[in-house]
Order: C-alpha cells, then sequence, then structure tokens
C-alpha cells in the first residue's frame, strides 16, 4: 500500500515544447503547452499499475504522461508525421 496522508493533493505540471527538425538540421517550434495534473484527464491505461483510483504523485505523473503523448500524437498526425489510421 503505497498510499499516504496528503498524497490526495499532489500535482505534477509539465511544459512541453513540440519541435520539428527540418532538413538542413534547423530546427523549429510547433507547439508548446503546459500540462497540469489537476486539470488532465485521469489516465486510463491500467497495464502499467495506475487506475482511476489511485491518487498521489504517480498517478498525477501518469495523467499528465498519457495526456502528452495524446497531443504529441494529435500533432504528429495533423502534420502527416505519422501514416492516417486504418
Amino acid at each position: 500500500n503505497r498510499r499516504h496522508p496528503g498524497d490526495e493533493h499532489s500535482a505534477v505540471i509539465a511544459e512541453v515544447a513540440i519541435k520539428a527538425e527540418l532538413p538542413g538540421g534547423a530546427i523549429q517550434p510547433v507547439q508548446s503547452f503546459t500540462v497540469d495534473s489537476r486539470t488532465a484527464p485521469p489516465a486510463a491505461d491500467r497495464s502499467n499499475g495506475a487506475t482511476r483510483r489511485e491518487t498521489g504523485v504517480d498517478a498525477d505523473a501518469t495523467s499528465v504522461g498519457a495526456e502528452i503523448a495524446r497531443v504529441v500524437g494529435d500533432v504528429a498526425r495533423r502534420n502527416n508525421w505519422l501514416p492516417a489510421r486504418r
């Protein structure tokens, strides 16, 4: 049992900058955003132990990571960096 008093009030905040490397090596900013675990949707991936019932910094970090992955995937699809889903 990893729960500790006070963990239910934790928060993880990440400043994220997505950049693309252009031909010739130049770096171009694509998008910047902030993710806050207090407003990010809870991660639904149960394979790594995170569930919607868990609280604390581990669950907060999992939610932030899932939201970053979702946004990066959306940006990649909009810019045709990934093949379209079938």
